[in-house]
C-alpha cells in the first residue's frame, strides 16, 4: 500500500472543504448561542493556511467565514494530529489568529477587526488531551498577564505631559523633552533652556560615564539631524563649557565639527544646483554642466525640465 503523505491533513481538508460537512461539523461543536444566530447560507470557505512551514507536518487548519447575528465572523479550526500534544497550543493558536486578522486588514483595508471563533480538533495518541486549552495557563503568572491584557495598553503621550513633569524623570528627562519638541521651529531654544536649567549637566553627572557618552551622542545627533536649530554654534559652545570633564568636552566638539561639515556640504550642494541652473540658461549642454558641477545627470535633467531636484 502506498503511504499517503500527511494523511490526517488530507482527509480533514478534503472533508471540511465540503460546505455540507463543514456545516454539520460546526453545528455539532459550536456553542448553542452561536448556532442559533448563524446564517448558514453565508458559510464560505476561505483560502490559505496560517500554520508555519515547520509545523505543517503535524498540524493543519481550515478557515470559514459566516454571518452570525448579522456580524461577519470567522470560524478557525486548528487540527492537531501529532503524537505528542503541544503544551503551548493556545499560544500557537493565538499566533494564527493574529495572522488572520493581519490578512483581513490587508484585504479589507479597515482596522475594525472581525470576531474569530477558534476550535482545536485533536486526534493524537495521548488520551485525553493532556494540556490546558486556556491561554493564560501558559504563563508563569497568569493572573498578572490576564490583568494586563484585559485593560487598555498604557500610552505615554509626550505631547500631553507638561515639560515640568518630564524634567522630573531623571536620566529619561533629556530624551523625552527632545523628542517632544523635535518638531519645534527651533529645537535650539529647548536645548539652551536645558543648559540654563542645568539638565544637561545633571544628566552627564548622573549617568555612568560609558553609558553617558552613548546617551549624549545619540541625543545630540538626533537633535541636530532631525530638528531645526537656528544657532547651533552657540549651543555647542555653551554645552562644551557645561561638560563635567574633558572626555565629554572632546565628544561634544567632535559632534559640533561634524555638524558644521554637514552644513558646509549642504551649502556647497545648493551652490552647485544654482550654478547648474545658470549654466543651462546660458546654453551649455548636459555633459558640460555635469563635468563642471559634478552633479548626477538625473538631477541635471530635472533642472533642465524646470523641476527642483531632491538634495
Amino acid at each position: 500500500m502506498k503511504i499517503i503523505q500527511n494523511p490526517h491533513d488530507r482527509v480533514f481538508k478534503v472533508a471540511m472543504s465540503q460546505s455540507a460537512v463543514a456545516k454539520a461539523f460546526f453545528e455539532a461543536h459550536l456553542p448553542p448561542n452561536i448556532i442559533a444566530n448563524a446564517n448558514w447560507q453565508t458559510l464560505e470557505l476561505c483560502a490559505g493556511s496560517f500554520i508555519s512551514e515547520e509545523l505543517q507536518q503535524h498540524s493543519s487548519d481550515i478557515l470559514y467565514r459566516l454571518q452570525i447575528a448579522d456580524e461577519e465572523t470567522y470560524l478557525y479550526t486548528l487540527v492537531e494530529h501529532q503524537s505528542q500534544a503541544d503544551e503551548l497550543m493556545p499560544f500557537r493558536l493565538l499566533e494564527y489568529m493574529v495572522k488572520i486578522w493581519r490578512q483581513f486588514i490587508s484585504q479589507q483595508k479597515t482596522l475594525k477587526l472581525p470576531t474569530i471563533y477558534p476550535l482545536i480538533y485533536y486526534n493524537g495518541k495521548q488520551s485525553p488531551y493532556p494540556h490546558s486549552t486556556a491561554l493564560f495557563d501558559g504563563f508563569a503568572n497568569p493572573t498578572s498577564v490576564q490583568q494586563i491584557l484585559k485593560q487598555p495598553f498604557q500610552l505615554i503621550d509626550l505631547t500631553q505631559i507638561p515639560d515640568d513633569a518630564l524634567k522630573q524623570h531623571k536620566l529619561a528627562a533629556a530624551l523625552e523633552l527632545i523628542q517632544k519638541h523635535i518638531w519645534d521651529r527651533d529645537i535650539g531654544l529647548l536645548l539652551n533652556a536645558m543648559l540654563n536649567e542645568k539638565l544637561w549637566q545633571k544628566m552627564l553627572n548622573e549617568a555612568p560615564e560609558h553609558q553617558g557618552s552613548q546617551y549624549l551622542n545619540a541625543l545630540l545627533y538626533y537633535a541636530v539631524e532631525i530638528g531645526e536649530m537656528q544657532d547651533p554654534d552657540l549651543f555647542f559652545k555653551n554645552l562644551v563649557v557645561a561638560a563635567p570633564n574633558d572626555k565629554y568636552r572632546g565628544e561634544i566638539m567632535t559632534i559640533a565639527e561634524q555638524f558644521k561639515q554637514i552644513g558646509r556640504n549642504e551649502g556647497l550642494h545648493k551652490g552647485m544646483l544654482l550654478a547648474a541652473e545658470k549654466l543651462f540658461k546660458n546654453g551649455h549642454g548636459l555633459k558640460y554642466v555635469a563635468d563642471i558641477t559634478g552633479l548626477p545627470e538625473s538631477q541635471l535633467v530635472q533642472i533642465q525640465m524646470g523641476i527642483t531636484p531632491r538634495s
